[in-house]
């Protein structure tokens, strides 16, 4: 998990703490409606961080074949200087 989710977890579990604590079992709607809020938002966080991971994974396997294409050019262009 990243930084940022644990983060969310963190502050999420400390607003049911606080919510539990002034309220009691009790909370009202508004903090019933904050709580599904946080919850909502911190699904979204971890979603993103998926879809990042996955965009990174992709994007960095192209730019290992770029490099690896480079290099061959470079290997190629050393070999074709060679004389004969």
């Amino acid at each position: 998990m990243t930084l940022s989710v644990l983060e969310g977890h963190f502050l999420l579990q400390a607003f049911l703490s606080a919510i539990f604590r002034i309220c009691g079992a009790s909370r009202g709607p508004s903090a019933s409606t904050e709580l599904l809020v946080v919850a909502r938002l911190l699904l979204q966080l971890d979603e993103t961080a998926g879809n990042f991971d996955t965009f990174w994974m992709s994007h960095r396997h192209r730019l290992e074949q770029c490099l690896q294409l480079r290099q061959f050019e470079e290997q190629f262009k050393q070999v074709n200087a060679l004389p004969f």
